[in-house]
């Protein structure tokens, strides 16, 4: 009987609880997750607001340098097209040889104010002339369109 009465003063069996560290692990890895992924999200918003206007205006450049001049002036603003005919659009190049040159586009700046954007930096030409170049861009249609190209021959030299 000792043996009967043993096994009836023993608690009954328990199941083991369940685990609530599980679920707070997977809370935690999708917060992180979530995090992650705002940041990468905030990270190419800004990437994208700034490289908006530099690709439109390096690709500009790099038209004009190639000969693909229809293509250019079918890249640039209403206000400039409305100013500059085609054919005056060719005449002006071929007077300022320096953009049909370039070899490389380095655009640095870029300043955004409204639907205005001004992009900056450099070319170098075959020669290895570095000028310092300045495009403005203003926003037509959710595209960026060159308003204006400024590029002079480096003054320190």
């Amino acid at each position: 009987m000792a043996e009967n009465e043993s096994i009836q003063n023993q608690p009954p069996m328990q199941t083991a609880p369940k685990k609530k560290g599980k679920a707070w692990l997977w809370i935690l890895i999708i917060v992180i997750a979530l995090i992650i992924g705002g940041v990468v999200a905030a990270l190419f918003g800004l990437t994208s607001l700034f490289s908006g206007p530099t690709e439109p205006a390096k690709q500009f450049i790099t038209d004009l340098s190639t000969g693909k001049t229809q293509e250019a002036y079918q890249d640039t603003a209403n206000i400039f097209k409305e100013a500059t005919t085609e054919a005056q659009f060719d005449e002006f190049l071929d007077a300022f040889g320096l953009i049909q040159d370039v070899h490389e586009v380095n655009l640095t700046s870029v300043s955004i104010e409204n639907d205005v954007a001004t992009v900056s930096g450099s070319v170098t030409t075959n020669d290895g002339t570095v000028a310092p170049v300045e495009v403005i861009l203003v926003k037509e249609g959710g595209d960026w369109k060159v308003a204006s190209l400024d590029l002079l021959p480096n003054q320190s030299e």
